[in-house]
């Protein structure tokens, strides 16, 4: 038996090494951090993360994050140097930091991560989150592909949020009360996996599950719950017979 157990141990070993990602980022924790607007990342020491100084990842104290994160550069990275033309393009949400504080930003923490967690806070106006999470974040714009925003107060999708490589985005437990919201996820070509539920926006669309994914057919799941076959066909009747296009507007 003992031998059995030693056989299935090494095959199981042996088969993560091809199956798991073995250069996986960290994650950057700030769930119940008291967060009430995007800026307070600048200055709430997350719960858990790994830190960036220049070349190095050093590991806070509350820090057991698997895995070693690739190596970014520090000249091409720091905060406002990278992407020039995402900065272009959004010239009013990047005077919110060059307005900061200098000795806030001197003091500044960042970290090497690909996901964030910012699940129970009260958080509501998120209008700023990407600029935040781009300079909280180190190359945040390629590297940032999962993010937690469940349990908090959010009624508005910030439209510059399609510009993270998201691959899922978790939403329920907020204030979502429009289907014109998710309306802004469409270009988001990375995303396979959303959650809504626990938004006003899940009792005030009729057929929600199979608008949603007519809005967002990239998606493998929604609600934390895998679309089948079957969903994809009814989607097709479900367009056919209430005109989904008259609800979004």
């Amino acid at each position: 038996y003992q031998r059995r157990v030693h056989g299935v141990s090494i095959f199981f070993r042996f088969c993560c090494l091809f199956v798991m990602p073995q250069h996986t980022l960290p994650n950057l924790d700030f769930s119940f951090c008291e967060v009430q607007e995007p800026k307070d990342l600048l200055k709430i020491p997350a719960r858990f993360g790994r830190i960036y100084e220049g070349k190095r990842n050093i590991e806070a104290p509350v820090v057991a994050a698997p895995g070693d994160p690739e190596e970014v550069d520090d000249e091409t990275h720091r905060p406002g140097n990278e992407d020039d033309s995402y900065h272009q393009q959004n010239k009013g949400k990047t005077s919110l930091m060059e307005t900061l504080d200098a000795t806030m930003t001197s003091s500044l923490t960042r970290y090497v991560a690909g996901s964030c967690k910012l699940s129970n806070n009260s958080l509501d106006d998120i209008s700023s989150l990407t600029i935040i999470l781009k300079t909280v974040v180190v190359n945040a714009l390629s590297n940032l592909t999962s993010l937690d925003l469940s349990f908090n107060r959010i009624s508005t999708i910030p439209e510059d949020i399609v510009s993270l490589p998201l691959g899922a985005l978790y939403l329920h437990a907020n204030n979502i009360s429009k289907i014109t919201e998710v309306n802004k996820l469409q270009s988001m070509k990375s995303l396979h996996a959303v959650t809504l539920h626990g938004n006003p926006i899940e009792n005030n669309t009729k057929n929600y599950k199979y608008h949603v994914l007519w809005l967002l057919p990239g998606l493998k799941s929604l609600d934390f719950a895998t679309f089948t076959k079957r969903d994809r066909e009814t989607v097709k009747t479900y367009v056919s017979f209430f005109k989904p296009e008259r609800i979004s507007k």
